[in-house]
């Protein structure tokens, strides 16, 4: 149940976070570090070889 939960917080947190490099125009102040931001959750999610079940998490909620 725990394990559960950690992964849904892990891919809400980076789908969010990938939205929010969306809509930051890429030369704008704050793009990169937004950027940054996600592709440190990103490698949490590519260690862990969740990256499939990530995928599918996306569509099942809308973020694709």
């Amino acid at each position: 149940m725990a394990d559960t939960a950690i992964k849904e917080i892990l891919f809400r947190h980076s789908a969010e976070q990938c939205k929010v490099c969306e809509v930051i125009p890429f030369d704008q102040i704050g793009h990169q570090i937004e950027y940054e931001k996600f592709k440190m959750i990103h490698e949490v999610i590519e260690e862990a070889d969740l990256e499939d079940e990530y995928q599918e998490w996306r569509r099942a909620y809308g973020y694709v």
